[in-house]
């Protein structure tokens, strides 16, 4: 007899779980895993797989990956650079110890050295971004791609 009053109880709160966290606005802040299925859906293997959108503040992605990205994207990452006011924190990559094959970084890295330029020529532009450069005695013409992180620093990959 109580098996079957505790089998309704979980079902009951399966199902009524996603309809308060949506009366709520909590739903979003929910990870996929962990939202019930809706009446008459089976749970599906990917569910339990995380959105690299929504966890990526917590979950690093590949070094080597966010390196290539930023290097592929040192004209936009130019452009950003010269609006950054205030710089919390520089973190620095060495491309050297990524690693991955060398041959296919040194490859974007050419690919890019136009591009390359045109970042070192926005840190030196930048005051702020410069003299924190300065004062972590980086060298700017080592720099071959840089990035705006979210939290306000600015990760640099050199050479």
């Amino acid at each position: 007899m109580n098996r079957p009053v505790a089998l309704s109880i979980a079902t009951l709160l399966a199902v009524a779980m996603p309809a308060l966290a949506q009366s709520t606005g909590t739903t979003d802040r929910l990870p996929q895993a962990t939202q019930a299925p809706a009446a008459g859906d089976a749970m599906t293997p990917d569910m339990a797989v995380p959105d690299r959108s929504t966890t990526s503040a917590t979950q690093p992605i590949d070094a080597r990956q966010a390196a290539l990205d930023a290097i592929n994207g040192a004209r936009e990452a130019s452009a950003k650079l010269g609006t950054v006011s205030a710089i919390s924190r520089i973190n620095v990559v060495k491309i050297s110890e990524i690693g991955g094959d060398p041959v296919e970084m040194q490859s974007a890295i050419d690919a890019n050295k136009v591009h390359a330029t045109g970042v070192q020529a926005a840190i030196k532009a930048n005051a702020a971004l410069s003299t924190k450069m300065s004062e972590e005695n980086l060298d700017v013409s080592a720099v071959v791609a840089a990035h705006i992180e979210a939290d306000g620093s600015v990760t640099v990959y050199v050479q």
